[in-house]
């Protein structure tokens, strides 16, 4: 039986917002809320939270712990390592990599794209390449295998610290993409790097039903859309893009879905 594990990578030492997973979002902490998102997943099988082992990060494990997730320790600069080792010692065959300062990721979306990797049988799958989604929405899945053989042959130190730019440039590994039917205000980010994020983000939370995070992204849009203050958070922010930019598929139309599919 194939067991798919998302794993989120989480650390307390942002340079640009100290300990923003801690903070909360309506009643949960960012990081609660990206592990609950993630175990909504149908295709998910576990939740891993995997951080480093450094003291500043026992936080990470206990407010993981506190809500029934699993963690695992390693190190801190080598987060491809600390990946393919927690996917090693949970026994995965496929690996849904998400960052814990993503909290708008939406469980349809991962589902969607472990339905789109399985179909291409492909090693390694996303949604960003190229991207067609909101930064903040990204999901990445890829092989257990890919994983191994990426932490064996990466030697580059941004290769080993952003975990996937190996396996999306390598010529032995089969890749597609997910796109989004249409392009939604790519301007928009969903993601928190900085404060202002943090501030968008609680403004949304006030404007949505519930007082709570959408789950979906067309909900998410939805409200932003049709409230001019949160789309003012946007008229005078510059969208940063990844710290890499490796491996673009070339646009091939495949399936009702936009896919991009590269050998």
């Amino acid at each position: 039986m194939t067991k798919t594990v998302a794993i989120v990578q989480a650390r307390m030492g942002s340079s640009r917002l100290p300990k923003k997973i801690l903070k909360r979002l309506g009643s949960k902490t960012i990081l609660q809320t990206v592990l609950e998102r993630l175990q909504l997943a149908t295709r998910v099988d576990q939740v891993c939270c995997a951080t480093s082992d450094l003291a500043e990060d026992d936080e990470v494990v206990d407010e993981a712990k506190r809500h029934g997730f699993y963690v695992f320790r390693g190190e801190h600069q080598d987060v491809l390592n600390r990946y393919a080792t927690a996917a090693k010692e949970l026994q995965a065959h496929i690996v849904v990599r998400v960052t814990s300062d993503c909290p708008s990721v939406d469980p349809k979306i991962v589902d969607d794209l472990l339905d789109l990797r399985e179909r291409m049988n492909a090693d390694y799958a996303s949604n960003n390449m190229p991207r067609s989604w909101p930064i903040g929405m990204d999901v990445e899945v890829f092989t257990n295998a890919a994983l191994q053989e990426a932490n064996s042959c990466a030697i580059k130190a941004d290769h080993r610290e952003h975990v996937s730019p190996w396996m999306r440039v390598a010529k032995t590994l089969r890749r597609t993409n997910l796109s989004a039917r249409q392009v939604v205000l790519n301007n928009i980010r969903l993601t928190i790097d900085y404060l202002d994020d943090y501030k968008f983000f609680e403004h949304l939370i006030a404007c949505a039903p519930g007082k709570e995070l959408p789950l979906s992204f067309e909900d998410t849009m939805s409200i932003i859309q049709s409230n001019s203050v949160l789309m003012n958070y946007f008229s005078s922010t510059k969208i940063v893009e990844a710290k890499y930019d490796f491996g673009v598929l070339e646009d091939v139309k495949i399936h009702p879905e936009i896919v991009n599919d590269n050998p």
